[in-house]
C-alpha cells in the first residue's frame, strides 16, 4: 500500500473518520494486546530529490517516495515499526493510566526520539533503497553499451 493507491487512500480516509478528532486532541487510546502503555507516532515519511538550478530538467525538487508509518514508543529509549493498520485494533480510552502518566509528562522529548528514530531507521533506509536501485539501473545501462 502506498499514498495515492485507492486501497491507501481509502484506509487513510476510514483512519482518519474514526480517529482523526480524538487524534488531534491528544486522546486516549485502547490497545487490547498491550501489555505497557506506549505512544503511537503516525509520521508521513518522504523522500525528496533536491532541485538542482544547472540542469533544467531538475530544477525542482521532486517527491521519489511517500510512505505513512507508524511507531510504537514505550517508556525509555525502545521503539519499534507498527503497521498502520494497526490504528484499527484501538478503541477509545477515558483518562490517562497511572501507568501512561509519566509518558505524558516528557511527551515532548518522547516525540524529539521518535522524529530522530524515523528520520535515522527510516527516512535513510528508504533513501538508500531509491539511491541503490537507481545505481543499478545505471550500472545494467553501461552494461549493455
Amino acid at each position: 500500500m502506498h499514498p495515492g493507491e485507492p486501497v491507501f487512500e481509502r484506509f487513510r480516509a476510514l483512519v482518519s473518520d474514526r480517529l482523526g478528532d480524538q487524534a488531534l486532541r491528544g486522546a486516549v487510546f485502547v490497545d487490547p494486546t498491550a501489555e505497557k502503555p506506549y505512544l503511537f507516532h503516525l509520521a508521513l515519511v518522504n523522500v525528496v530529490r533536491s532541485a538542482d538550478a544547472e540542469i533544467p530538467d531538475l530544477a525542482a525538487e521532486d517527491v521519489l517516495e511517500c510512505r505513512l508509518v507508524g511507531v510504537k514508543q514505550f517508556e525509555g529509549a525502545d521503539l519499534a515499526l507498527c503497521p498502520v493498520e494497526h490504528l484499527l485494533l484501538l478503541r477509545g480510552g477515558h483518562g490517562l493510566p497511572a501507568a501512561a502518566q509519566r509518558m505524558a509528562v516528557v511527551g515532548e522529548k518522547l516525540q524529539a526520539q521518535a522524529k530522530a528514530f524515523l528520520l535515522e531507521r527510516v527516512a535513510r533506509g528508504m533513501a538508500i533503497e531509491r539511491r541503490d536501485a537507481l545505481l543499478a539501473t545505471a550500472t545494467r545501462g553501461r552494461d549493455c553499451d
